[in-house]
């Protein structure tokens, strides 16, 4: 007697996944060294969000994980795109993050290794008891997106992302010192949205640090540590 097997179209579903996965990703897709590049198989079949982890560099420190809510992206050119996710409402966010890849690799040509960056990023943590305080951590890392550009969809993962606080409320107590964010994220595109939820976002850190800090897609990441 063959007996039922409830998982069966999971397994199955996830056998697809991963084929999807390879022809989405080339023969790079075989180097052990961008697999931690590519999302969970059936990540491709969610809306948006992804999972981040911040941690810090010192043996033992402390690490933050998020599981983003929202995240949206545009495209400029073939090579160039930003993208805004966040954790909770767009007007009061626990947690955010904005990137900003400026060259896109290749499949099977861009050699990737321990000092490759493309993208810029800015990672946002809003902290207190009203999320009143705020620290905002920049730098740049390695974007690889494991979909089109041209699609309504991102899937990209993220690594080597070396981020430091670049800026802070008065109250802000900084756990992390250097920091370094890997992981994977799902965004759609949505052209018209990346404007007003970049400036929902400068609101929420405008109000916190009592001045106008941009962390969009020209935002300088080379600032100086907060004291």
């Amino acid at each position: 007697m063959i007996r039922e097997c409830s998982r069966c179209p999971q397994r199955f579903l996830l056998l697809l996944a991963t084929i999807a996965l390879l022809g989405l990703t080339g023969c790079s897709s075989l180097n052990p060294e961008n697999w931690r590049a590519l999302p969970q198989p059936l990540t491709v079949f969610h809306s948006t969000g992804g999972e981040l982890a911040i941690r810090s560099q010192t043996v033992d420190g402390p690490r933050m994980k998020s599981g983003f809510s929202e995240g949206f992206f545009t495209v400029a050119d073939k090579n160039t795109l930003t993208a805004v996710m966040y954790e909770g409402p767009a007007d009061a966010p626990t947690q955010a993050v904005t990137i900003r890849m400026f060259w896109q690799p290749k499949a099977g040509r861009t050699p990737i290794d321990d000092t490759a960056t493309n993208a810029t990023i800015h990672y946002i943590i809003f902290t207190g008891d009203n999320r009143e305080e705020i620290g905002i951590y920049s730098g740049a890392g390695f974007v690889y997106p494991n979909s089109g550009l041209e699609g309504d969809k991102l899937v990209a993962g993220v690594w080597q992302s070396s981020l430091r606080l670049a800026d802070k409320s008065k109250g802000f107590h900084d756990h992390l010192g250097q920091a370094t964010l890997e992981g994977r994220f799902t965004a759609k595109r949505d052209d018209a949205a990346i404007e007003p939820t970049l400036h929902a976002l400068y609101v929420q850190i405008r109000e916190r640090l009592g001045r106008s800090r941009l962390v969009g897609a020209d935002a300088d990441p080379s600032l100086s540590r907060a004291d």
